[in-house]
């Protein structure tokens, strides 16, 4: 099945709050179906609720911009780095081009509820937006 999006580790990571955004542009050398994306990610202590999201590159300034896809819902409770897979109820039709991955975690309580492997890119946002 073709892939595209970073197929390897981060160099580095990040502990974040809940109840934002994660994203990262990738470009997609020919139209296709997204069925999945697959995220490294972890949660420190307790289980979070998190969606995995797609935006297309049309934003002003170089971010993302429309809202494109939005998976089901999957509780990540793995306390130590590992994949975690978000499937779309139905595949995506994507067009060939810049697009925004990632993945939103469920409001929580309390800081560092959740970390992602990244690398240190200028391609990379994270932020409010509302899903």
């Amino acid at each position: 099945m073709p892939t595209f999006g970073k197929l390897t580790d981060g160099a580095s990571s990040s502990t974040n709050t809940g109840d934002q955004i994660h994203v990262s542009k990738f470009t997609l050398g020919e139209a296709g179906n997204v069925t999945k994306l697959t995220v490294r990610c972890w949660v420190p202590t307790n289980a979070r609720n998190a969606k995995g999201i797609i935006y297309d590159d049309d934003g002003a300034a170089g971010d993302p911009g429309t809202f494109k896809a939005v998976t089901s819902e999957v509780a990540v409770s793995n306390t130590t780095e590992a994949e975690v897979d978000f499937t779309f109820a139905s595949p995506v039709s994507l067009a060939a081009g810049d697009w925004w991955l990632g993945i939103f975690f469920d409001a929580a309580a309390s800081p560092n509820d959740f970390a992602i492997s990244r690398d240190n890119t200028a391609s990379q946002r994270k932020g409010k937006q509302a899903l």
